[in-house]
């Protein structure tokens, strides 16, 4: 299985923080049929070949991603994706984005 994981900091009320996620999921759900569903301040997203979950903290928010075998064919594709979703309705400042590999 591969894996991914994001790091994004933010300087974003909760409210709007918690609807730029949404917004991002709503796109998601649009495009690949990822189902979703809130538990406290973790998101937890799914689809064929694909598992998640999102942690939003006050000033940052964290995104582990578990692909399926033909998924992680598509791993850097998938992670370029998420990180341009995330740097537009977070509107991360350059430099502020770490990312880690598994």
């Amino acid at each position: 299985m591969s894996r991914i994981s994001i790091r994004r900091t933010h300087g974003l009320p909760r409210a709007r923080a918690v609807e730029a996620v949404d917004a991002v999921v709503g796109r998601l759900q649009y495009e690949y049929a990822i189902q979703s569903r809130w538990a406290g301040s973790t998101l937890h997203f799914e689809r064929a070949g694909l598992s998640g979950t999102l942690e939003l903290s006050a000033t940052e928010l964290t995104i582990d991603v578990e692909l399926g075998f033909l998924l992680g064919a598509l791993r850097a594709s998938i992670a370029s994706g998420i990180e341009r979703h995330l740097d537009e309705f977070l509107e991360a400042k350059p430099g502020s984005a770490r990312r880690r590999r598994k």
